[in-house]
């Protein structure tokens, strides 16, 4: 589904980015992840 499209998830709780990046990274997306809006630019 996903097709290797690169997603940032930016979320300052670790257990939620985790969660979303397994889910994204199960259909198929590319996942980079940062936990302040400053990290992830």
């Amino acid at each position: 589904m996903g097709d290797g499209t690169k997603i940032l998830v930016i979320d300052d709780e670790p257990l939620m980015r985790v969660t979303i990046q397994d889910a994204l990274v199960a259909e198929g997306y590319e996942v980079e992840t940062a936990e302040t809006g400053e990290k992830g630019l």
